[in-house]
């Protein structure tokens, strides 16, 4: 089940620690990459940080792992005309 829509997500970081995602910082990014869903991708990441523990980023390195994430889904999402 997924944590309600305000509450902080929590994500392990490279040596140890958390790094928490807060709310505010969910609807920046909504906004930023539209017709992307933002929060499952989060949730994908958060889960893909978890299963793969020696591919873990610092706190400084999350908010560029998470643009990128999403700007690869959008690139997924964007279908070459034929």
């Amino acid at each position: 089940m997924a944590p309600p829509h305000n509450a902080a997500l929590r994500f392990p970081l490279r040596g140890g620690g958390i790094w928490i995602l807060e709310p505010a910082q969910l609807v920046e990014w909504q906004a930023q990459f539209p017709g992307v869903d933002v929060r499952a991708d989060v949730l994908h990441a958060q889960a893909w940080l978890i299963a793969n523990p020696t591919r873990r980023k610092t706190a400084t390195g999350m908010p560029k792992f998470f643009t990128g994430w999403f700007g690869r889904t959008r690139s997924r999402q964007v279908k070459p005309a034929r």
